[in-house]
């Protein structure tokens, strides 16, 4: 009924934690799916003994790094049998129940093209950071939403589906929406679920799941080194003025949400080019006011604190 993909770069140091947790599921009609992106550290070899020892999984090495991890995503889905796909990446781990909670919402609602769980962050050595639900009140209760509706009240705003490893998708739903977009390096997983959520619908699952994992080598770390995620974000604002109609209201909360990231590239000693200057002005004409206002309220909050 599932396909479980795990692409995996370089991630030997977490990849058998990972692995456990997947075998460790009571629900277990799945089949096994490992994807390594021609690792330069163990990997290889955790695989190949995994794959000795279970031979049902199956494996796929790549000669040359591909470059993107959304290329991996989608090649893993091609493979998939399954109905349901779950794209496991193997630097995060799962509760032994995520299937058995996960795939009966999929089963029970034929509109739902995907459903996420609450998620624990944690650091390199497994310990606690926080949870999701702590921060966002509306993650305390299990919901379902239509897509569209998802999109204008919350997904078009911020990435507020945390991690890829928390979702459970229909696959044809995720082949509909023309699958990930491999230009991408940071927005592509945002990316797709906005493109799959115009065709179809979403269900969370207030119970904590997934433990996404936040490290050195995560690529939110890379978010403000250049102009990249600067010109994902904007493609994904232009995207969603395009596709969305969202209130005045949530107008002024992506203006906030952009001008954020415009002040914490500053605050990261990297200064966005004149081209993202003038399209995030393109999207919000008077950007330097927000801006000033980020800044303000920046002030007030750590004079108070």
């Amino acid at each position: 009924m599932v396909s479980v993909i795990v692409p995996n770069y370089n991630h030997a140091s977490f990849l058998e934690q990972r692995m456990e947790s997947i075998l460790a599921q009571t629900f277990q009609d799945y089949e096994l799916i490992l994807l390594d992106d021609c690792s330069k550290d163990d990997s290889r070899e955790i695989i190949q003994n995994y794959q000795q020892r279970y031979p049902n999984i199956r494996v796929f090495f790549n000669d040359q790094n591909s470059g993107s991890p959304f290329k991996q995503w989608d090649f893993g889905v091609k493979q998939a049998k399954g109905e349901y796909v779950w794209i496991a990446e193997s630097d995060d781990y799962a509760d032994r129940n995520f299937l058995a909670e996960m795939v009966p919402i999929l089963k029970k609602y034929n509109n739902i093209g995907m459903a996420y769980c609450d998620t624990i962050l944690v650091n390199d050595r497994s310990k606690p950071i926080a949870v999701i639900s702590d921060y966002d009140k509306r993650r305390n209760t299990d919901y379902v939403n239509t897509g569209k509706n998802e999109i204008a009240q919350y997904l078009c705003i911020s990435n507020t589906i945390s991690n890829v490893s928390g979702v459970l998708f229909r696959k044809n739903s995720y082949i509909d929406a023309g699958f990930a977009d491999h230009t991408m390096k940071y927005c592509g997983d945002w990316f797709l679920y906005l493109r799959m959520l115009l065709k179809t619908d979403i269900a969370y699952r207030a119970k904590v799941l997934n433990f996404f994992r936040v490290h050195s080598g995560s690529s939110r770390h890379e978010y403000y080194v250049n102009n990249l995620y600067f010109e994902e974000l904007i493609r994904i604002y232009n995207f969603v003025s395009q596709n969305i109609s969202v209130s005045p209201y949530t107008k002024h909360k992506i203006y906030d949400q952009l001008s954020r990231h415009y002040c914490l590239a500053f605050k990261n000693m990297f200064i966005p080019s004149k081209q993202v200057f003038r399209d995030i002005k393109k999207i919000i004409p008077f950007f330097e006011f927000y801006v000033l206002k980020f800044l303000a309220g920046h002030v007030i909050k750590k004079y108070f604190s």
